[in-house]
């Protein structure tokens, strides 16, 4: 398995136009972290073409993995995915054998998605991406100041979700 790889988020952000930003021009805190998310979130998607998921394919299966079957509402509401979009994502996880779902639930009862064997694999693939990426995070900002970027994203998450 190949190491989350500084170099090639590096080599990622100058493909995809991302040069240095100037503070002065662009001081917003708003437009800087949207900056910072694009990048991150482009070289996300690569890192997980070597599974085949998208993004939010990956988020599904982490969710499942770490709390278990959950409703399609309650899936949405912690992923913040529209139904629609939802439903689209876990057709193709359950083509995967991924996750299974009932096509119906009966009248009052929640429809459950559940995590398959072939979906933990992948989740704890996924999982093991999102850990080297947290020590990619830790070596650039060090101990301290990554603990300081969770407690304020954490502020900030509290306050707007």
């Amino acid at each position: 398995m190949k190491e989350y790889d500084a170099n090639a988020l590096s080599s990622e952000i100058d493909s995809a136009g991302f040069d240095g930003c100037d503070t002065q021009t662009h001081p917003g805190i708003g437009f800087r972290l949207s900056r910072i998310s694009r990048i991150l979130r482009t070289n996300w998607a690569i890192v997980l073409q070597e599974f085949d998921l998208s993004p939010p394919q990956a988020a599904i299966l982490r969710v499942l993995l770490l709390e278990g079957a959950q409703g399609i509402r309650e899936l949405g509401r912690a992923l913040a995915l529209d139904p629609m979009n939802l439903k689209r994502y876990l057709e193709i996880l359950v083509q995967k054998g991924y996750v299974s779902m009932p096509p119906f639930a009966e009248r009052g009862k929640k429809r459950m998605v559940s995590i398959l064997p072939e979906g933990e694999l992948a989740a704890t693939l996924v999982l093991q991406k999102v850990n080297e990426q947290d020590l990619w995070f830790q070596k650039i900002l060090g101990d301290e100041e990554t603990d300081r970027l969770v407690a304020l994203l954490s502020v900030l998450e509290t306050q707007l979700l």
